[in-house]
């Protein structure tokens, strides 16, 4: 069972190499014959990406508490359909725009929001990847590993050739680059459903706190949607209530003494028993 849940995560990797790669391979012909922006953009659209899975791996360190948290996988496969199909929508609208150079590009507030779309596939493309990486290793026994990651190496090359031929077959079928990435979104979608499909464990699995390693709490609201919350920096399960915490000090005061509010802004409080200032806090 375990060596399954290993194959499948594999999949799952090579997959995302021929998400990544479908969409990496198109940026030259995106930035030519739908935005008509000079060569360097390229290189821009490849950095936004590239940064963005950066920042999606360090962040799902952080959320995972420096465990095996594969409860960020399906957050990952979600946010590349979602952001996936965005990109469809944010690049549909420059087909036709005149030449730019990458300063004109970057100044004109409508590349924006394709620019927030790449980053965030990569964001979300870590929380993906990441953890099944982890996965195999934590998975396989140590005897294996080796040929595991071969293997693992061999398949994402596989996938890529496949992203390769499917996007020529695309082309040839008279679709445009926004439309390839609409398609690439949506297929994986069916990916990931059919994986977890066959390996509920990745949806039974809650990401963890990273303020305190516990899995993060969530509780079914009145009005039947469902609240997700983390503690504070105090640490204390407040059942996700967003009122501002009282300043130290305060309660105590309320029970013990009357708060007074100086000139300075300062609380404190009289304590009457011992006929003293405290002061417990600043407003």
């Amino acid at each position: 069972r375990q060596n399954r849940t290993v194959f499948l995560s594999i999949l799952g990797i090579s997959w995302f190499w021929f998400y990544g790669a479908m969409f990496i391979t198109q940026f030259p012909n995106l930035s030519k014959n739908v935005l008509g922006a000079a060569e360097h953009v390229v290189t821009l659209l490849l950095v936004v990406f590239s940064v963005g899975i950066g920042l999606g791996s360090l962040l799902c360190e952080r959320l995972s508490g420096r465990k095996v948290e594969i409860g960020l996988v399906p957050f990952g496969s979600i946010g590349l359909t979602v952001f996936g199909i965005d990109l469809w929508l944010a690049a549909e609208g420059h087909a036709g725009h005149a030449a730019q150079t990458l300063a004109e590009f970057v100044r004109d507030p409508t590349h924006w929001r394709m620019l927030a779309d790449l980053a965030l596939i990569g964001l979300f493309g870590g929380f993906y990847i990441v953890p099944l990486y982890a996965l195999i290793q934590s998975r396989s026994e140590r005897s294996h590993q080796s040929r595991i990651i071969a293997g693992n190496n061999i398949l994402n090359a596989l996938f890529m050739v496949v992203s390769a031929v499917m996007a020529i077959v695309l082309l040839k079928a008279g679709m445009t680059i926004p439309q390839i990435f609409l398609i690439t979104a949506l297929l994986n979608a069916l990916v990931a459903i059919y994986i977890y499909t066959l390996v509920p464990e990745f949806l039974t699995e809650v990401p963890r706190d990273f303020m305190d390693g516990q899995p993060l709490r969530y509780k079914l609201q009145p009005d039947g949607q469902f609240l997700l919350w983390s503690v504070g920096e105090d640490f204390k399960d407040d059942g996700g209530d967003p009122t501002p915490a009282t300043p130290p000090g305060v309660n105590e005061a309320l029970q013990e003494g009357v708060l007074v509010i100086n000139g300075a802004g300062t609380i404190e409080y009289a304590n009457t028993a011992a006929q003293r200032l405290i002061a417990v806090g600043a407003d």
